[in-house]
């Protein structure tokens, strides 16, 4: 088995965030509405970057706009099943232009993941070993980040019921 890195992470812009615009959000009709326009804005105004790597690919074609609001919408499961330690789970980036499946079988302390493709992009290696402990902090530091770049960019947002909710069920221990 493999052992190279998968790497997901959020970059806070330096950016002053009074430059981040009218500082509202779209009306949402639930959680999923309200990360992606918040996600939505933070790419408008540049007060964040989503980067992730791995399976050969050290630059992954992805957005805050969409594809982190796709993973923010899983963290809750992916967080779940790393403190539950579940055998299986996955996270799914499915945005056209990136369209790939990472799948997660627990072997002890570690994590075999699988990617597989639905574009002509071929995965090398396919699947790959990492200690559950680095996905897991990758996770907290990915739930922090965006914490705090809404408490920075928009600090009304960051008190909405619906993103406390998401903070407490991604809340790894």
């Amino acid at each position: 088995m493999t052992r190279t890195t998968l790497t997901m992470r959020l970059y806070i812009s330096t950016r002053d965030a009074a430059a981040s615009g009218d500082r509202a959000v779209d009306e949402c009709d639930d959680l999923g509405g309200l990360i992606a326009s918040i996600c939505d804005h933070l790419e408008r105004f540049e007060c964040a970057k989503f980067t992730v790597s791995g399976f050969g690919d050290p630059k992954w074609p992805v957005t805050v706009s969409t594809d982190l609001a796709v993973i923010l919408e899983q963290l809750p499961g992916v967080s779940r099943a790393l403190n539950e330690r579940h055998e299986e789970f996955q996270l799914e980036f499915f945005e056209q232009g990136v369209e790939r499946l990472l799948e997660f079988n627990r072997h002890g302390e570690d994590l075999d993941v699988t990617c597989s493709s639905q574009t002509g992009w071929i995965p090398s290696p396919q699947t790959m070993r990492m200690p559950a402990a680095e996905m897991a902090v990758q996770v907290k530091e990915l739930r922090a980040t965006f914490l705090r770049v809404v408490d920075w960019c928009l600090p009304e947002v960051r008190r909405h019921p619906w993103l406390e909710c998401w903070a407490h069920e991604t809340k790894l221990r």
